[in-house]
């Protein structure tokens, strides 16, 4: 009985509260201040006048047969390429940057009993678009122009070239935290060089290189 007495009681209080000092809505609440309603937070995204230092790396392995009077050889050339580049961005709007990049290869490269390695340095002047989502994505294209130098030896002669180079690619930045975004990409890359070998001999050489870089990205 004093139970039931306790639970009408609270009923009673509840209803008086309903009558005579009205009842507030969450709406009304939050007009008033009482309550606030909590926003799903989403890392914060680049912005005019913000700068990104990235980092990556790339590995690639490719195998290239030869065929000889119709017949391939028993050999494949193997090309193990590990690329890592550092950038530094400026962004000119929320969407424009600029972007500075260098670019530091390491080539390796053998044929049967043959090898040979080549070190590449990689100057781009790049120009990229970063596009607006509502999520913690921000996709992107880049491209510019630069040059390339390279070193090559087989062990025995080294030689140095140097010519020029444009890349195009694109990506996503994904935002992990604020001012921390995941950065992955693909880059085509296109550099020609011309090589003096002596006794009048010279090598022109054009190469083209798909990429993918997966690396970090952080914001000033």
């Amino acid at each position: 009985m004093r139970k039931i007495s306790i639970f009408f009681l609270i009923l009673s209080f509840y209803a008086f509260n309903l009558a005579f000092l009205g009842y507030a809505s969450p709406q009304t609440q939050k007009e008033n201040g009482q309550i606030e309603y909590e926003v799903p937070k989403v890392a914060n995204k680049a912005m005019k006048g913000d700068v990104e230092f990235s980092t990556a790396a790339s590995l690639d392995i490719d195998r290239t047969k030869t065929k000889v009077n119709e017949e391939w050889a028993d050999e494949a050339l193997t090309t193990t390429t590990f690329s890592v580049p550092l950038r530094v961005g400026y962004f000119l709007t929320d969407n424009i940057e600029i972007e500075p990049e260098i670019n530091f290869d390491y080539v390796s490269m053998s044929y049967q009993d043959d090898s040979a390695s080549a070190s590449t340095v990689l100057l781009l002047a790049n120009v990229a678009y970063n596009f607006d989502t509502p999520s913690q994505v921000m996709p992107f294209i880049i491209g510019g122009v630069g040059i390339m130098t390279a070193r090559v030896s087989d062990g025995e002669e080294s030689e140095s070239e140097s010519g020029f180079a444009w890349n195009l690619g694109g990506g996503i930045k994904w935002f992990a935290a604020n001012q921390v975004a995941l950065r992955i990409e693909y880059r085509l890359i296109h550099f020609s060089s011309t090589t003096d070998w002596g006794n009048e001999i010279e090598i022109t050489t054009s190469n083209t290189n798909h990429r993918i870089y997966v690396g970090l990205s952080i914001f000033f």
